[in-house]
């Protein structure tokens, strides 16, 4: 077993540990899904991303239609995605873009997929992306060379996406994580 397999039962290990608390302490406030959100908010912003992905978990089975829907798809899918759990991934982002919410977070949503697209080598699912990504956001770049887009997401990544006249370049923390060349 190499390094990064121990690393990865370590840290399902940790996960499922951490569910087994989560689990226990929400069970007293069964039914409150603000509670489970507020604190899917603080761990994600103090880098506990196992107690977030926890709370938002919770948050969607408790109140699967609600105000916090879809953060709480966003978050899950952003969370597998870190993990490799591409299946899970694809389908937590499948389903908030789905969702009849125009939020800020659907274009990186878009990149996610398109990344997910680009590890299975799927050409075709990485054209049709590609293509929805270019058509997401009208441009016009009077007197701009280009044009940005930021967003927080509920896991608090930042996230941007950078207009050019010839290409499209999305950012994760800072690090270069997609580019879509026109």
């Amino acid at each position: 077993m190499g390094v990064r397999q121990q690393g990865q039962n370590i840290r399902t290990m940790i996960v499922i540990m951490t569910g087994l608390f989560v689990l226990s302490a929400s069970s007293v406030d069964a039914g409150n899904y603000k509670v489970a959100y507020a604190r899917a908010k603080k761990a994600a912003v103090s880098g506990n991303m196992d107690f977030a992905f926890m709370n938002y978990r919770s948050v969607l089975r408790s109140n699967p239609n609600g105000k916090y829907r879809v953060n709480a798809l966003f978050a899950i899918g952003e969370y597998y995605f870190s993990m490799d759990q591409t299946d899970e991934a694809k389908m937590y982002f499948k389903d908030y873009l789905s969702s009849s919410e125009n939020t800020n977070g659907k274009l990186f949503a878009l990149i996610y997929q398109l990344r997910l697209a680009q590890k299975s080598r799927n050409i075709q699912l990485i054209k049709k992306i590609e293509k929805d990504v270019v058509l997401f956001q009208q441009q016009s770049f009077i007197f701009k060379k280009s044009k940005e887009y930021l967003y927080m997401s509920p896991m608090n990544r930042e996230h941007k996406a950078v207009y050019a006249i010839d290409k499209i370049r999305f950012y994760m923390e800072g690090a270069l994580f997609a580019e879509i060349l026109l």
